[in-house]
């Protein structure tokens, strides 16, 4: 019974992180990142979030990756699943006017594409292309 137990918490362990990679975080918001030369853009992704408020009540989990040698895909898990294609012009105003404070605040030279996805990080849309 007892090994039954060990090997269920193990197995639970392991598939809370799922490959996320590190992380960092503060208050109810955790920024992963793969590549271990992203902490600094996690940090100031991080301290961004939060110093423009935008952590709400729930946890919000965010994930920066390379997507190319001038861009930074920074991936969010939608609180919502939301069709893209019923998105107001208001709604991909504020993620064009998120995308450019980022840009200047956290990304600089270097640009960031906002990508809203599922609950593993998969894709969905990427509202500022």
């Amino acid at each position: 019974m007892k090994n039954c137990l060990l090997l269920f918490v193990l197995i639970s362990l392991f598939s809370c992180s799922k490959g996320y990679g590190d992380k960092v975080e503060a208050e109810n918001v955790v920024v992963y990142f793969l590549d271990k030369s992203h902490k600094e853009i996690a940090q100031k992704t991080l301290d961004f979030w939060v110093s423009e408020e935008l952590n709400g009540e729930k946890n919000q989990h965010l994930r920066i990756l390379k997507f190319d040698n001038k861009t930074i895909d920074l991936q969010i898990i939608a609180s919502k699943n939301k069709d893209p294609k019923t998105m107001s012009f208001e709604e991909i105003k504020l993620f064009l006017d998120l995308k450019a404070k980022l840009d200047s605040a956290v990304f600089n030279p270097k640009t960031c594409r906002i990508v809203i996805c599922d609950g593993s990080f998969n894709p969905l849309f990427i509202p500022t292309n």
